[in-house]
Formats: C-alpha cells, structure tokens, sequence
C-alpha cells in the first residue's frame, strides 16, 4: 500500500502505478466511476419522483383552494336568491 501510495505521490497524484502494486479496491477505476455514474442516475431519477409527488401535491392545493371559491361562490349566489325571494314575499 505505502508503495502504491508512493507512486501516486511521486506521479503527481496521477494513478500510474503497476496494477500489482495497487490495492484491490483501486484496480479499475472505470469500475469505480461507472458505480458513481449508476449512482448519480439512480439519485436523478429519485429526485424527479419526488419533485414530481411535490408538483402534484401543489396541483391538489390549488384544486382545492378553487373548489372553496367555487363553493362560496355558489353558496353567496343561494343566499342572495333566498332573500331576493323574501323580499317578493
């Protein structure tokens, strides 16, 4: 390991160690970066999901904030047609 350590060092940070020298888990680097990839797409496609259950819990509010109105709405309309007919009376 110190070897391999050694080597980058002296490389300047550039993995250009014999494969012998690198420890198991630093043999592919293509390995390594293809799991962040996966990763980053899995994140990604998380992410979406949920920005998408938040776009329609904001759908549902405005939904409902119309549904309100529209209940007033009809509910002044009743009101104003009950006393326009007690007026008549």
């Amino acid at each position: 390991m110190l070897q391999y350590l050694n080597l980058l060092v002296n490389n300047k940070c550039k993995d250009k160690a014999p494969a012998h020298f690198k420890p198991e888990y630093c043999n592919s680097i293509d390995e390594i970066n293809n799991e962040w990839k996966e990763a980053c797409a899995d994140f990604n496609n998380l992410y979406s999901e949920i920005h998408e259950v938040y776009e329609n819990i904001i759908s549902i509010i405005e939904f409902n904030k119309k549904k309100r109105e529209l209940i007033k709405e009809e509910d002044l309309g009743v009101i104003y047609a009950e006393k326009k007919k007690s007026k008549m009376s």
